[in-house]
């Protein structure tokens, strides 16, 4: 898999994710571009964990369709299964919406 945006390439080799960019985010790269390979099972975790805060903050959706929208080859395996994780995401919001907002029956006392 790989990922293009701007200045911005990531790509796995299955073993590693590699984040490079050509373009300073920091003074400790200022003058030149800068990378990290990071072993896929932490990438993995910040992957699960990251999907569950884009859940939370109800940005999921928006994330998945500008993945799509960016016409990166890297999305393949999201292609095929976006339909069901925008149904997922759209049951998911619709639950943490009841569950915000419950039926004021629900509350009611009959003692």
């Amino acid at each position: 898999m790989s990922y293009f945006r701007g200045d911005t390439y990531l790509w796995s080799d299955s073993e590693h994710l590699h984040l490079w960019t050509s373009q300073s985010y920091s003074p400790a790269n200022e003058a030149y571009a800068a990378g990290v390979s990071i072993p896929e099972p932490i990438m993995d975790g910040f992957a699960a964990m990251r999907f569950a805060e884009l859940l939370h903050t109800g940005k999921a959706h928006a994330a998945i369709e500008a993945a799509l929208e960016s016409g990166n080859f890297g999305c393949d395996c999201l292609r095929m299964h976006a339909a069901a994780l925008l149904d997922f995401i759209a049951d998911f919001e619709v639950r943490r919406s009841a569950s915000a907002h419950p039926h004021p029956s629900s509350h009611r006392s009959d003692s």
